[in-house]
């Protein structure tokens, strides 16, 4: 097969992109109250989705390239990714008992019900299912990967809209999927022009669709709520291309802010919201907290690298 260069899947350009999806879900959390023409350019859900994407990806990689990947996968894991979660969900079970008066037991339990009082912690709840199904299918039956995982995910949407879990769990999770097949579609990506140009025009149309939505709510003749869903599972996968045909590459003073955000990207999402709520206390909500907590969540996340490089246990981490 023809070799197909990107700079959206070079460590370097990755680790950037990673650190520009971490700012901008920040601020799509952080502006969602504001009005639509702040707010509404930022749609966190958009960059969850590269997230995924870079997760399946690096996944399949890794696990086709590097000997034994499955034999200390669950160690890397738990270090690198659930780790710092169950702190992070721990510190926000912490702080909602001393404004909410939770129990004890709920506090004890905060790892496991961290995320039930910080929404933004559902990507990692989700990300660790996706890693047991990566793991199994990989290890038992790795030639019925895609297969098995398309089919996980489709039963996984089909319950999540007949229980009502809430649709920030399943709208993303498509481009996990399309990490882990990307590899033997890519060629067909780069090898029709055309479809660049049918991507990026699908794109454009649904984003203004939500950013008008956002501005003035829209009636669609069916269930409004269905319709957009819809929209949104359409969309971010073609986000997602759209990166890819675009293939930044970063570089100068743009390279090393983002490369340095990217280094922290995991600890931004991790925190961010916890901070958040922790400036609104003291400067209630305004923009002025949104704009501290800003800049308080990026030194946070750059205190915590510093620590873990520091500590035993996150240092071997690879």
């Amino acid at each position: 097969m023809k070799e197909y260069k990107s700079h959206f899947l070079s460590k370097d350009n990755s680790i950037c992109m990673k650190g520009l999806a971490a700012i901008c879900v920040m601020f799509g959390h952080y502006f969602e109250s504001f009005p639509w023409y702040v707010g509404g350019w930022f749609h966190g859900f958009l960059w969850v989705g590269v997230f995924f994407f870079y997760s399946g990806y690096g996944l399949k990689i890794s696990a086709e390239t590097k000997e034994n990947y499955l034999e200390v996968f669950w160690k890397h894991k738990l270090k690198a990714v659930l780790l710092p979660y169950m702190i992070a969900a721990e510190a926000a079970t912490v702080f909602c008992f001393f404004k909410y008066r939770l129990t004890w037991y709920e506090i004890v339990l905060g790892p496991i019900l961290g995320f039930q009082y910080n929404k933004s912690l559902w990507y990692v709840i989700e990300l660790f299912g996706l890693y047991i199904i990566f793991y199994l299918v990989q290890r038992f039956r790795p030639q019925s990967m895609e297969r098995i995982m398309c089919v996980a995910y489709i039963i996984f949407v089909v319950c999540g809209v007949i229980l009502d879990i809430g649709t920030w769990w399943y709208i993303s999770t498509s481009t996990f999927l399309m990490g882990i097949m990307y590899e033997r579609v890519r060629a067909i990506i780069y090898k029709w022009n055309r479809l660049k140009y049918i991507v990026w025009g699908c794109f454009l149309l649904m984003y203004i669709v939500i950013v008008l939505n956002r501005a003035r709510p829209i009636v669609f003749p069916w269930n409004t709520n269905y319709v957009l869903t819809l929209i949104y599972m359409i969309m971010i996968p073609l986000f997602v291309l759209t990166l890819n045909y675009l293939d930044f590459n970063f570089k100068g003073l743009a390279f090393h802010m983002l490369n340095g955000f990217g280094k922290i990207s995991y600890d931004i999402y991790l925190w961010h919201m916890l901070v958040l709520w922790m400036c609104q206390s003291i400067f209630e909500k305004n923009s002025l907290s949104c704009i501290i907590a800003v800049v308080a969540t990026i030194i946070w996340a750059i205190v915590l690298k510093w620590s873990k490089q520091r500590i035993k246990i996150f240092s071997s981490v690879a």
